[in-house]
């Protein structure tokens, strides 16, 4: 399976704003300051592919951003 694009919408660091993260052909890594949405990559691909193993699932209704309506 190749991963070509990601397009993560709030979910965790990644605000309201379009976020889309384009991956090459072959090894792809991750590499940026802590905090800066590595793991939240990472999870965000796991949750959308899902997985029999939910002992990794970090996932909480918090890291989804509520944008309220007025």
């Amino acid at each position: 399976m190749y991963l070509s694009e990601v397009e993560i919408k709030n979910f965790r660091c990644f605000n309201g704003n379009e976020n889309i993260i384009t991956f090459n052909p072959g090894l792809t890594v991750l590499v940026g300051e802590n905090d800066s949405g590595k793991s939240a990559i990472v999870d965000a691909i796991r949750m959308a592919l899902g997985t029999t193993d939910y002992s990794w699932n970090r996932i909480e209704l918090s890291d989804f951003i509520m944008k309220t309506i007025h």
